[in-house]
Order: structure tokens, then C-alpha cells, then sequence
């Protein structure tokens, strides 16, 4: 009896306990409100922080580097063994070779001056040389790397990551230039015209069709008006020069056939 008479005041006391406690929380949270308003005033009286910088996807990087890894394949061994296919057995070596060479040297110098030529801010032909040998694009001290604008609003690589990826572009492309020239140059020639060729062709083409800041640069929609005419007024152009050529040459070959007077 003692015994159950004990448990039970302790179960009051414990129940009593726990109204108290309940009875006083509420006053708490209550009072919460009124400490916390100062903090908002001053919180409202801060600037607003500003976004975080994006942050490139790794599913992003992947393919991207996939398609580096492609282009690269098409060009070494595949265009060089294309090539060495075409040409007399003979000359079969040295046509791999000069696909080989010049696919190095055009990487190379595309890491020194081309990237920083066709990718940067510039004139209407040429960029500037502020990557000039790939500087700004990676921290190494810090280990941070720059990332680079895509054609989604928010959406980053690194720009590594496309350096490698346009390298890839411009190397094969001097690269098929060595279609025209097998068996009809000096290898030291050959050198000469594609370090002439990507260096006054190619970068300023890649300059004035590929490179743009991308989405995230452009705010204003004047702006983005008069980009947009821009380009409409150049595709208008160069539709013009194209259907000026082909009509000039279809009327040239009726009038060497005796269709024309």
C-alpha cells in the first residue's frame, strides 16, 4: 500500500510537472517575436546578397569531355588513316605523319595565341590576347578554374574543359587540309601554310561565327535587340553573296553550253 501510494504522488507530480512546463512554453515563443524584431530591422536594413556564381554540372563535363575525346579520335588515327588509304602505298607513312604533326602543332598553337584570337573580346575579326597562353583560364595555387559561358542562361563549364574541346575543332580542320596538298608539297612547306593558314583563316572565322559572352552577358533587351538584328542583317548578307555566286556560275555553265546567247 505504501508502496502504491508512492508511485502514485509520483505520477501527479510528474503530470503537474508537465502542465507547469507546458503552461509556461507558450509565454516563451511569445516573447520570441518581440526580441526578434529588432534582428529583422536589421536584416531589412542590410543589401541583399548576391546569387552564388554557377557551378558546372559533372553530367556536363562528362560529355564534353566524351566529345573532345571523339573529335580527337577522328582525327588521330581515323583522318590519318583515311588519308594514307588515298594516297600511293609509298607515301602512305608519311601522309600519317603529317596528319600527326600537324594536329600537335595546332594544338599547341592554339594553347599559345588561337584560342586567346578566336574566343576573346576583340574587333569584328580578331579577339584580344588577354588568354594569350591560356592565362586567366586556371588558379594553380588556389586550385580554382574560370568557367566558360554555354547557350543555357545559368549553365557553366569549365573553360579548360572547352579550350580542349574547340582545340580538338581546330586542329582537325588543318588537319583536312592536308587532303588537297598529299603528294604535292615539301613537309616544311606544309608547316609553313598551316601555321599561315589557321593563324589568318581560322581564328578569325571562328571568332566572328562562335564566339559570344553567352546568355548571362546580356541584360539589357535593347541590347539583345540589336545583337539579334545584327546577325539577321550578316545572315541576310551572306544569303545574298551565296544566291549571287550560284546564279552567276548556273548562268555561266548555260552560256559555255549554248543555252544563253
Amino acid at each position: 500500500m505504501k508502496r502504491f501510494c508512492a508511485f502514485l504522488a509520483l505520477v501527479l507530480s510528474l503530470a503537474f510537472a508537465g502542465v507547469t512546463f507546458a503552461q509556461d512554453k507558450p509565454a516563451a515563443t511569445a516573447d520570441k517575436p518581440a526580441a526578434a524584431a529588432p534582428d529583422a530591422k536589421k536584416d531589412e536594413a542590410k543589401p541583399a546578397e548576391a546569387k552564388p556564381a554557377p557551378t558546372p554540372n559533372k553530367g556536363d563535363v562528362a560529355w564534353m569531355l566524351t566529345s573532345t575525346a571523339l573529335v580527337l579520335m577522328m582525327s588521330v588515327p581515323a583522318l590519318a588513316l583515311f588519308y594514307g588509304g588515298m594516297v600511293r602505298s609509298k607515301n602512305a607513312l608519311s601522309m600519317l605523319m603529317q596528319v600527326f604533326v600537324v594536329f600537335s602543332l595546332v594544338t599547341v598553337l592554339w594553347c599559345i595565341y588561337g584560342y586567346s584570337l578566336a574566343f576573346t573580346e576583340g574587333n569584328a575579326y580578331f579577339g584580344y590576347l588577354d588568354r594569350l597562353f591560356l592565362k586567366g583560364t586556371f588558379d594553380s595555387a588556389k586550385g580554382e578554374f574560370a568557367m566558360a559561358a554555354t547557350f543555357s542562361k545559368g549553365v557553366v563549364i569549365p573553360e579548360l574543359v572547352f579550350v580542349a574541346f574547340q582545340a580538338t575543332f581546330a586542329a582537325i580542320t588543318c588537319c583536312l587540309v592536308l587532303g588537297a596538298i598529299a603528294e604535292r608539297a615539301k613537309f616544311s612547306a606544309v608547316l609553313v601554310f598551316i601555321v599561315l593558314w589557321f593563324t589568318f583563316s581560322y581564328a578569325p572565322i571562328a571568332h566572328m561565327v562562335w564566339f559570344w559572352m553567352g546568355p548571362d552577358a546580356y541584360t539589357d533587351p535593347k541590347l539583345v535587340d540589336a545583337v539579334n538584328a545584327k546577325a539577321d542583317e550578316a545572315d541576310c548578307d551572306y544569303r545574298t553573296a551565296a544566291y549571287t555566286i550560284a546564279i552567276s556560275r548556273v548562268a555561266e555553265a548555260c552560256r559555255l553550253k549554248g543555252l544563253f546567247p
